[in-house]
């Protein structure tokens, strides 16, 4: 059962993540905290990294510096968490 309080907060909580430019990735998976929280999804640091676009790919390294090759080993595009995910 959720209370007026929960809804209330939910709510809250959705308006801010629509409101915020942020957080790309995470609305692309979940694109509704309602919805996300009746999901039983186990919370682990991997999966965080990953939502968030900070895992350790070869284009997030390549960004700041410590790799010099952004490319995935596929040679096809870019090692994304997308192209992880997608290809």
């Amino acid at each position: 059962m959720v209370t007026k309080e929960k809804y209330k907060g939910i709510h809250f909580w959705e308006q801010q993540c629509m409101d915020t430019g942020k957080g790309a990735g995470t609305k692309a998976f979940f694109p509704s905290v309602r919805k996300r929280l009746l999901q039983r999804i186990p919370i682990f640091t991997e999966l965080t990294t990953i939502l968030t676009g900070h895992g350790k790919t070869s284009s997030y390294l390549y960004r700041f510096g410590l790799i010099d090759n952004p490319k995935c080993p596929c040679e096809e595009e870019n090692r994304t968490v997308d192209h992880l995910i997608f290809k």
